[in-house]
């Protein structure tokens, strides 16, 4: 019983410190939003949400989608790639992982 009680433990703190190390990607700061931005993360939330990122000028937008049971390990990243195909060299940070926004407004912008 000892031994899967630390299983246990030692396996939530592995998948907390996972999900801790993803906090650098996500965005802060105010956020200006372009026209385009409502709309395109209404349909986000409408797709099985993986991440769903926006340059830090507002302007530029991409997200993942994930199977419903979960994402990979390149969602993340892949949301800031389709983000920067557009955002004309202006850094993209994560905005929501999944319909969670994790975006923080009321923090001052992260040095990119």
């Amino acid at each position: 019983m000892r031994l899967a009680t630390a299983f246990a433990g030692l396996a939530a703190i592995v998948l907390l410190s996972g999900c801790a190390g993803n906090e650098s990607y996500f965005g802060s700061g105010p956020l200006p939003k372009s026209p385009q931005f409502d709309e395109s993360f209404a349909k986000y939330k409408a797709s099985n949400p993986g991440f769903f990122a926006v340059s830090t000028d507002g302007r530029a937008l991409g997200w993942t989608s994930c199977p419903v049971s979960s994402c990979s390990g390149n969602a993340l990243i892949n949301a800031i790639h389709a983000c920067e195909r557009s955002s004309k060299g202006v850094p993209c940070k994560i905005y929501a992982d999944g319909p969670i926004v994790v975006w923080r407004s009321d923090q001052p912008p992260a040095a990119n």
